[in-house]
């Protein structure tokens, strides 16, 4: 049986998570310590980069949209 491919929205949240986890944001490198907030943010911003929104112009959201941004 062939495995499902991952959605598009799906990459997104899942590069979005690792870098969460590579940054400073949510605690220490690779501790995310409040994770359903780091989880919010990563789907919203995947959700603007699939509805083609505008990028903000600095911090967390930037960062993730620009990662996100490359697989599409």
């Amino acid at each position: 049986m062939k495995s499902r491919t991952k959605s598009k929205f799906n990459n997104f949240v899942s590069k979005g998570m690792s870098t969460i986890k590579s940054s400073t944001s949510y605690g220490k490198k690779g501790v995310i310590n409040a994770p359903k907030k780091a989880f919010k943010v990563v789907v919203s911003a995947a959700s603007a980069v699939n509805k083609g929104k505008k990028m903000p112009k600095s911090g967390l959201k930037r960062k993730l949209m620009m990662v996100m941004r490359k697989l599409r």
